[in-house]
Order: structure tokens, then C-alpha cells, then sequence
């Protein structure tokens, strides 16, 4: 097992030297991936550009060993991945590696057998999946229920797992931002906020976009608290009080993930308009790479001022955030935030006790 691994390992290393990773499907349709990393094996470089990431392989034998472990759970707990690909056996051992490489921080590739560990922990602790409703929060747009569902995702997105929300009356639908998450050693990795593309468009949507807004007063909107957006922040609320009533105390946000970063380039360099247009696409992916780190990690922030006494703190070194869980909420306050979480917190504790 160990020298099958290693070579799927060193497979992946020239792909991303070359910066092309292919995958050869049962349907004689190759999957292609273009992100390139620089990776140090055995002492020696596979030098594949200037300030790219690194990927340290020197104790390939050890990360062997510990990724051995890894696709024992990730070969079922992806299986779907599999089957959607319609991928051989050793392909999909090369896909799921792959996944690992591109979701991981600069402090993971440099220290990939820990993280790997890491991961395979997160996708053995058992989640509970599928949707329920939590009960109805009284709006501006009446009483509104509030379906919450948790599902696992693919592998080649940030986390295992991905937490949805829903709010549903007569007047129509409303999709609040996605949360891809995962848990390990009684901690949560919030990995993305991530919402849909497309605009719910009915008057339950357009009422509770107008209410969400109510969580700026009082905010200075041009501290980096401010620059959030209102429904990420009630999504967030949502999450941070589901973890709370499953016990859940300790957060952890990897900040950068740089494999994606590079891969969102070599992507975007391949397409017609810019192939002879490169600083552009720098340029356009450098903005929306700055936007995506930086609302993640301001919608965290303004979380912690609303309602975790300061207890923020992040770590260059890992590139992660730390939040802390668990505080009171003030007594009073006008901030429309609190009242929403106040029905979320009682609705979590009434579908508890009616377990």
C-alpha cells in the first residue's frame, strides 16, 4: 500500500509541476485540473515557478502511511465523487489526493502528514445529515420558518460538509449563504461563507433582505466590521447557534487556501479573453481572491463584536482564525441581531428537548 501511494503521490507532484492534473475516467473522458505547486521531495526541487506554494514531501514514507489511512475513510465517505466521475479505482485515489492539496493553507502543505491526520478525523466524525425544521421567527414578513439541512459535499470542495438554510412562508422561498464546515476534537472548521449566484427573486426575499439590514445599526460601516454583508451575518448567526447547542465552544477558519488561488489563474489564463490579457486576469483574480478572504474574515470579526466579548484572534504562522463560543448576550440591546438570534437560540433548544 505504502509504494502504490507514493507513486500516486509522485504522479501528483508532476502534474502540478506542469501545472495540468489529469484524471482518466471509464467514459474515455479525462477530468482536467490546471494548479501548479512547487513540491520538495526528498530534499530535491520539482520546480514548477516562482512564488508558487510549496508542497513538502520530504517524509514521503510517513505521509504515505498517514494518506493510507485517509483514503481508507474518504474511498466511502466520497464515494458519490466516484460514481459522478465515473472514475477508476486509482484515479479516484488520485482525485481525493488531489482535493487535499488544493484545500489545504500554506501551513498544511509545508506540514501535509499532520494535516492529512487532520482531515481524516474530521470526515470519521460522525455529522448527522439531512434537513429539519426548526421552528417559525417572527419578521417584517410575518412568521417565517426556518429549515436548516446539513449534506456532505464533494471532495474537491473546502469541507466535508455543507450547511444550508431556508426560510419558507406564504409569501415565497429565501436562501441564505451556505456554510461548508467540518468537526474534529470538538472543534468546527468553517472553511467558506458562500451564497448563490442568482437572486432569490419574491416578496418574502425582498422583506427579509430589508430586515437582515437592520443588523447595521449602529455599526460604523466603514470599520472592517461593516463591510459584511447582512445575510452572511444572519447565516453565520444561524450556524454559530447550531454549533452552541451541539456543544461546540471552539471555531477555526483557515484563512487562504493558495492552491485554489493559483488554480482560479491557470484556469482563467486558458480562456479566449484573456489569453492575451494576463495582467487583467491577475488583476480580476487578485480583487475577487481579496474580497473572498477578507468578507470571510470580516463576517467572523463582526460576529465576535456582536457577540463573543472579543475573543477573535489569528494565527499568521497557520493562517487560521480562532473564535470562542459561548459568551451571554447583553441584557439589552437595539441591534435588530439580537432578537434574531435570541428566537434561533429558543428554537434550537425547543427541537432539542422534543428529541
Amino acid at each position: 500500500m505504502r509504494e502504490y501511494i507514493k507513486k500516486i503521490l509522485f504522479s501528483v507532484a508532476q502534474g502540478l509541476q506542469i501545472g495540468e492534473i489529469s484524471l482518466e475516467s471509464r467514459d474515455a473522458i479525462p477530468r482536467t485540473y490546471f494548479v501548479s505547486l512547487n513540491t520538495v521531495l526528498k530534499g530535491k526541487l520539482l520546480y514548477a515557478g516562482k512564488n508558487l506554494p510549496v508542497w513538502n514531501l520530504n517524509d514521503i514514507d510517513e505521509i504515505a502511511d498517514e494518506v493510507g489511512k485517509y483514503l481508507h475513510v474518504a474511498r466511502s465517505f466520497y464515494l458519490r465523487d466516484k460514481l459522478n466521475y465515473n472514475l477508476f479505482d486509482e484515479e479516484y485515489d488520485k482525485k481525493l489526493i488531489f482535493d487535499l492539496v488544493i484545500n489545504g493553507t500554506n501551513f498544511d502543505l509545508s506540514n501535509f502528514r499532520k494535516y492529512v491526520e487532520k482531515r481524516t478525523k474530521i470526515i470519521s466524525t460522525k455529522v448527522e445529515i439531512g434537513q429539519s425544521n426548526i421552528g417559525t421567527i417572527e419578521t417584517p414578513a410575518g412568521k417565517v420558518n426556518v429549515f436548516v439541512e446539513v449534506s456532505r459535499n464533494d471532495s474537491k470542495l473546502e469541507g466535508p460538509y455543507q450547511f444550508s438554510i431556508i426560510l419558507k412562508n406564504e409569501l415565497g422561498e429565501f436562501d441564505l449563504p451556505k456554510i461548508m464546515f467540518g468537526f474534529c476534537d470538538k472543534v468546527c472548521y468553517i472553511y467558506a461563507i458562500q451564497g448563490k449566484k442568482e437572486k432569490d427573486e419574491n416578496p418574502l426575499a425582498k422583506k427579509l433582505d430589508r430586515y437582515f439590514r437592520k443588523f447595521n445599526k449602529d455599526v460604523d460601516m466603514e470599520s472592517i466590521e461593516g463591510k459584511v454583508s447582512p445575510n452572511a451575518l444572519a447565516s453565520t448567526t444561524i450556524f454559530m447557534s447550531f454549533l452552541e447547542h451541539h456543544k461546540i465552544k471552539d471555531v477555526v477558519a483557515p484563512a487562504f487556501l493558495p492552491a485554489r488561488y493559483v488554480g482560479a489563474f491557470l484556469s482563467g489564463s486558458r480562456r479566449k479573453q484573456f489569453i492575451n490579457n494576463q495582467e487583467d486576469l491577475q488583476e480580476i483574480i487578485d480583487r475577487n481572491q481579496f474580497n473572498m478572504t477578507n468578507r470571510f474574515a470580516y463576517t467572523l470579526a463582526r460576529y465576535d463584536m456582536h457577540f463573543c466579548k472579543s475573543t477573535l484572534d489569528f494565527s499568521e504562522e497557520y493562517e487560521e482564525i480562532y473564535l470562542k463560543l459561548g459568551q451571554k448576550l447583553d441584557s439589552v440591546k437595539e441591534n435588530e441581531i439580537y432578537s434574531f438570534k435570541s428566537q434561533i437560540d429558543k428554537n434550537f433548544s425547543d427541537v432539542q428537548k422534543s428529541k
